[in-house]
């Protein structure tokens, strides 16, 4: 696999790890849709041969082992007080993603970033404090306005948050 990507888009031995990861994400990406197609009973997708779905069926999502792993990530996820509606993406992909529509050289900033995150297609925020911690991220922001404007990529975002939700109690922002 590796050699058909190193050829196909012209990649150096260094970028292997990174283009790996990459693509199991996107193969896990797919048969988590996959999945959600078939417990919805929406039928095979047509970009699936029937044998490769079939498969899929009976020796992944009828194991027990998966079944298993599913309702301990569902029980985890139910404990989780902020919930992202971008789906699998990453917050720094979804950042990438905000940029290249806006068309600018400029990174969108935290809040931009944190509010797109958790904004519902109603234009109402997933969490009940939303509008809070929207106005902390900006105070933070504006307290290390000077570090964050020589970050060279989105670390604004991750410098933040870490402000704002620490991991240890003892650090505020």
């Amino acid at each position: 696999m590796w050699k058909h990507m190193e050829d196909a888009l012209c990649l150096k031995e260094e970028d292997k790890e990174h283009a790996m990861k990459q693509l199991q994400k996107q193969y896990r990406n797919k048969h988590h849709h996959l999945y959600q197609t078939y417990i919805q009973n929406k039928g095979r997708s047509n970009d699936v041969h029937p044998q490769n779905w079939n498969w899929l069926i009976n020796n992944k999502w009828n194991d027990s082992k998966f079944k298993e792993r599913s309702l301990k990530n569902k029980a985890s996820r139910s404990k989780q007080d902020i919930k992202s509606v971008i789906g699998t993406k990453s917050i720094v992909q979804k950042a990438f993603d905000m940029k290249e529509e806006s068309k600018s050289e400029e990174w969108p900033s935290a809040v931009e970033v944190w509010k797109d995150t958790l904004m519902k297609s109603n234009e109402n925020l997933c969490i009940p404090n939303g509008e809070e911690i929207m106005d902390n991220l900006k105070n933070v922001g504006e307290v290390y306005e000077e570090e964050i404007s020589k970050a060279l990529v989105p670390l604004e975002t991750y410098h933040l948050l870490d402000q704002m939700f620490p991991q240890n109690e003892d650090q505020n922002p």
